[in-house]
């Protein structure tokens, strides 16, 4: 372990009392030590500069004052970097062991200039998913963010050659700023290795309509720019232009369900209700899956007043038990026309379809994708203009 690269991680927060000591020491523990630490705080008043000072012995360097967002505040902290890589690591999100080393260690025998890695992503205390699509197609970034921002180290001198974060973006300027250096050429360096842990309930996952407008508008914006500098063909631009359409349309509808369902829309809107039930097959259903889609879904059968008899799952140590006061059972025990079965579950629906086919279901019949499901259901909530 040389240590030649100096290592940036900038940590920007605003009362971050019950979550940056975790931060923290994700930082000062790693035994790679050639690291600055940088702490960009809004001018918090909860207690966060405590613990900022509990440690500051620890910390490169440090300010608290008032900012024009999250993106500023970044920028500050770039403007305050000497480091040969930046990174940006949430206050309320952490580092596992070794990662900087091995970022480093990579940087020092590549000739890229961005560096992404996988993120552990967290519901609380509930680890939900490692991200898994970083080995797609890069070219994907062109129509969405396909990375977190914890798993993405830069070249420094990127930020003086090309610019800083766009403070004109609320929320998404990260993937701005990425799209960008794709789209100037710049090399980037994709891993499996899971370097760090995001924590769901931030902007990102809170305001999820205007994260997607920013997105949309983004994508939209690069695609133009590539257009009129004619760094792209009409038939390439015509198809991403589609695809982009597609992707938030989808993402819109399934958003707009989302909502649906936290506002109890499916209760109390008998105008939902009578268009859910002309989508929906049957008055009987079970679920097969028991994860955060399966519980999503089992709500919306709740609001509807359907019954649900039971839940499916393949894993044996859940059979006999109860999910949300329902038990689940071995799909060894379904019997076809009991129920309509909703395949909830994302990872696994094509081994889960493929089972059931072989069981002589039938899809749309027997079986519904509740993924196909709900992108319906909300066209039909934006149509009704219930949550707009």
């Amino acid at each position: 372990m040389s240590e030649k690269f100096k290592v940036s991680i900038v940590t920007v927060c605003l009362n971050s009392a019950k979550t940056i000591e975790r931060a923290i020491l994700s930082v000062i523990t790693q035994a790679y030590k050639n690291v600055e630490y940088i702490i960009v705080d809004g001018g918090s008043t909860d207690g966060t500069l405590n613990i900022i000072k509990k440690y500051a012995s620890n910390i490169s360097k440090w300010i608290s004052e008032p900012d024009k967002g999250i993106y500023d505040a970044m920028n500050k902290g770039i403007a305050m970097a000497t480091g040969d890589l930046v990174a940006f690591l949430n206050s309320d999100d952490w580092y596992n062991d070794g990662a900087i080393e091995y970022v480093a260690n990579q940087a020092e025998s590549s000739n890229a200039e961005i560096f992404c890695y996988e993120v552990n992503v967290w519901e609380g205390d509930v680890l939900q998913k490692s991200r898994s699509n970083l080995t797609k197609d890069i070219a994907n970034l062109r129509i969405r963010m396909i990375f977190n921002h914890q798993g993405v180290f830069a070249k420094r001198k990127l930020f003086e050659e090309f610019g800083l974060f766009n403070t004109k973006y609320i929320i998404a300027s990260d993937y701005d700023w990425l799209l960008r250096m794709y789209n100037k050429g710049v090399k980037m360096q994709i891993s499996n290795y899971v370097v760090a842990n995001f924590l769901r309930g931030g902007i990102s996952t809170t305001r999820p309509l205007e994260v997607n407008y920013e997105f949309k508008l983004i994508a939209m914006s690069a695609l133009n720019r590539l257009k009129e500098e004619r760094d792209i063909a009409e038939e390439e631009f015509s198809e991403l232009y589609c695809r982009i359409s597609e992707h938030y349309k989808e993402l819109e509808s399934v958003n707009a369900y989302k909502t649906a369902i936290n506002a109890r829309m499916f209760e109390n809107s008998m105008q939902i209700r009578d268009g859910v039930k002309k989508i929906l097959p049957g008055a009987r259903y079970s679920i097969f899956g028991c994860g955060a889609l399966g519980l999503e879904c089992f709500a919306l059968l709740q609001q509807m007043e359907f019954s649900v008899d039971c839940f499916w799952d393949n894993d044996s140590e859940k059979w006999g038990t109860y999910y949300h006061g329902v038990e689940i059972k071995a799909p060894k025990d379904i019997i076809r026309g009991k129920t309509v079965i909703v395949v909830s579950s994302k990872k696994y629906y094509d081994e889960i379809v493929g089972q059931l086919c072989n069981m002589k279901l039938e899809e749309n019949v027997d079986f519904i994708d509740y993924h196909s499901l709900r992108t319906e259901i909300g066209l039909k909530v934006i149509l009704e203009n219930t949550v707009l």
